[in-house]
């Protein structure tokens, strides 16, 4: 598995270069926003994993909607009860369910299809 994690941040990191250039980043602060970019995706993935896990391990959903609060709303806890902060917990929650389901043969290759899941995004 360690050698799929490396391949993943591998291509995190062409891709994050790849955006830098797009924007036309000046090249005495290219590698400053790329830090910057690495750490914030970096961070996303450790907080999203812890709170995933605590989903998994006692059912509650309050550290995974805080930390999607503090990522996508700029710490605004006054967004934890919205629909929004609702309907991305509840598709990152059916995509996890979905994925956990996907044979591994499958994943690894990539040759499965991603369902429709507007029905968890609009339910309450």
């Amino acid at each position: 598995m360690d050698k799929e994690k490396m391949l993943l941040w591998d291509y995190l990191w062409s891709y994050m270069k790849t955006l830098l250039c797009l924007q036309e980043i000046h090249e005495l602060d290219f590698r400053a926003n790329l830090e910057e970019m690495q750490h914030k995706t970096l961070g996303f993935c450790l907080a999203l994993d812890e709170s995933l896990d605590e989903y998994q391990l006692k059912g509650d959903l309050l550290v995974f909607k805080k930390m999607m609060v503090v990522y996508f709303h700029k710490s605004n806890y006054e967004m934890l009860q919205s629909q929004e902060v609702e309907k991305m917990v509840k598709y990152i929650i059916a995509q996890l369910d979905f994925v956990e389901r996907v044979p591994e043969r499958e994943f690894r290759y990539a040759s499965f299809m991603w369902p429709e899941l507007d029905h968890y995004v609009s339910c309450k």
